[in-house]
């Protein structure tokens, strides 16, 4: 009786509240027996898939989840109610196999999430072979499911799910071979995890890796900062044009330089990776909570300054705060002033940072110096793709300044030629 009421009840919040677009429905087969497997980056995978079944094929699903989700009296009665297995993921747990086994055998639905654990940043982890094993022991298909948007719903350590609804597209079903020998499931773990990818338009390629059996190794603070770094720039740079909005993508950052500060909290770049997502939050946000982040954000760069005093990248992200927010809420462009001057100081090779002081000197109106900030951006050789779109950017301002300089012939085709090929 409790499982009834709560897989009803579960399945009926989800499809009014989190449950966005399906497709791809035609894949799913009419019943059991057959294994779904999918990407796994939040705790309401297992409620998305339910109600996928649910609604649509009217059948009941079955969970291979951790032993540790059954060890209080309490959890353990809810997830048998609902439908889970009990695995060890550290060991070749052989008495959940045979339980799959025996469910297969008896024509149900199991769904098995191949990276074994919930993802730690949003992106795919590397599979585990156990769901390929499983399928050429019981001769059944494999339907693969992509699931977008979960991590943003409810990632790891959160507790409170937010109003964002999952997209989900369900692949063909996929036969293993009958080769049974290493290298045939490592290919066949690996075709699974791309079709997985694919579906879920993961953009990254840890998925491509094959994972070590035994235990399951969190990444490390600078890894995951790594990740908060690119969903950073992803939101930055692409916008419209990558599959997840902006907005997703720096609370994605945000939730990941909080997770890192739990255990590092004197890590800079921390501080700066969760500053750079506030402050562009405050830009997506109405106007009251646009200076509550504002502010939040400004407190982490200078932490981050306080932590590193040479942090080249956050005196530059302090100097985009002072020039960009209104004189009556701090905004000061002399202070901007200082700030871009340390950055260029701290890195002289980097273009972005010339190019902030550029546009802050000529906001003071210090056209001479300006001029020379740009001519110096020409000077200096690109490091990164965006890099000749700023010389490009640095040779309109120079225009403006003085309608009749000269450039180079061979610069200006080689800036043209690369921004063109960027595009």
């Amino acid at each position: 009786m409790i499982g009834v009421i709560s897989r009803a009840v579960i399945t009926a919040i989800t499809r009014r509240f989190f449950l966005g677009k399906i497709h791809g429905i035609e894949h799913l087969p009419d019943k059991g027996p057959y294994i779904i497997v999918a990407n796994h980056a939040s705790f309401m995978d297992h409620f998305i898939i339910a109600t996928v079944l649910r609604y649509y094929r009217k059948e009941r699903v079955y969970y291979l989840t951790k032993k540790e989700s059954f060890e209080t009296f309490l959890s353990r009665i809810w997830h048998l109610s609902v439908g889970c297995i009990p695995l060890n993921r550290n060991a070749a747990d052989t008495t959940a196999f045979r339980t799959v086994l025996r469910y297969l055998a008896d024509g149900k639905i199991i769904c098995i999430y191949p990276e074994g654990t919930r993802s730690f940043t949003g992106r795919m982890l590397p599979g585990k072979p156990g769901a390929v094993k499983l399928a050429m022991l019981a001769k059944v298909p494999i339907v693969p499911i992509g699931m977008e948007r979960t991590f943003d719903i409810l990632p790891k350590n959160r507790m409170i799910p937010r109003r964002i609804r999952a997209i989900v597209r369900i692949g063909e079903p996929i036969y293993p071979g009958k080769g049974r020998g290493k290298k045939e499931i490592e290919v066949a773990t690996l075709h699974v995890m791309r079709e997985i990818a694919k579906l879920s338009n993961e953009t990254g390629t840890d998925y491509e890796k094959l994972s070590n059996e035994n235990g399951i190794k969190p990444p490390n603070a600078l890894e995951m900062l790594d990740v908060a770094t690119e969903w950073n720039e992803i939101g930055i740079r692409q916008g419209l044009t990558y599959p997840i909005p902006p907005k997703l993508l720096f609370y994605r950052a945000k939730y990941i330089a909080e997770e890192v500060l739990k255990t590092n909290p004197e890590l800079p770049r921390a501080h700066f990776e969760l500053g750079r997502a506030l402050g562009r939050l405050a830009l997506l946000s109405n106007p009251v909570k646009k200076i509550f982040l504002a502010f939040k954000s400004k407190r982490r760069f200078e932490m981050a300054i306080r932590l590193d005093p040479k942090f080249a990248h956050a005196h530059y992200a302090l100097g985009m705060w002072y020039l960009s927010i209104p004189k009556m809420f701090g905004g000061d462009p002399k202070k901007a002033l200082a700030q871009y001057q340390l950055a260029v100081q701290l890195n002289p090779e980097e273009i972005f940072l010339y190019m902030g002081l550029g546009q802050c000197q000529l906001k003071l109106n210090l056209i001479e110096d300006a001029r020379k900030t740009f001519l110096r951006v020409l000077e200096l050789p690109s490091i990164r793709p965006e890099d000749d779109r700023r010389k490009l950017e640095a040779m309109v301002q120079l225009l403006r300044i003085e309608p009749y300089t000269k450039f180079e012939r061979g610069l200006i085709y080689h800036v043209l030629l690369a921004c063109k090929m960027g595009d």
